[in-house]
């Protein structure tokens, strides 16, 4: 298994492990646009991991200033891994390299939000040390 910085290359494969996250096809093309836009930022870290030559998993880092922590803070935007390789420890590897990022730049706090219905991912998250403390609400406009 190797985890490494996302590139351009990367697009088709973490568009299609964000499909099977969403359970759902966004447009390609904005798909792409907005990927390879954050691949400039600074301030956005994606990492790809590979397994056999394989795209196993995808996460992304979004790290910003905010005034409520004094400080910069971290949160997983996506964190995916393909679905006949769950359990095998890939996604404890690339939350472990995220976590470590945000380290590295100084990061005051990790954060992710997970959809209600993952059940799953909620147990992942605890078994890695984070904890349920925030409510997220949202808006579709």
């Amino acid at each position: 298994m190797k985890i490494r910085k996302a590139g351009p290359e990367d697009v088709e494969s973490a568009y299609e492990l964000i499909c099977s996250l969403e359970e759902s096809y966004p447009p390609h093309d904005a798909f792409r646009q907005i990927y390879l836009n954050n691949l400039k930022n600074p301030g956005i870290l994606y990492l790809m991991c590979e397994r056999q030559g394989r795209a196993a998993a995808f996460g992304s880092l979004h790290i910003q200033l905010l005034l409520h922590h004094c400080g910069a803070a971290a949160e997983i935007q996506e964190l995916v891994v393909q679905p006949d390789l769950r359990g095998n420890g890939i996604g404890a590897a690339l939350f472990s390299a995220l976590k470590e990022e945000a380290l590295r730049r100084g990061c005051v706090l990790l954060e992710v939000c997970c959809n209600r219905k993952r059940e799953r991912a909620h147990r992942f998250y605890e078994s890695c040390g984070m904890r349920r403390s925030h409510f997220k609400f949202t808006m579709n406009l």
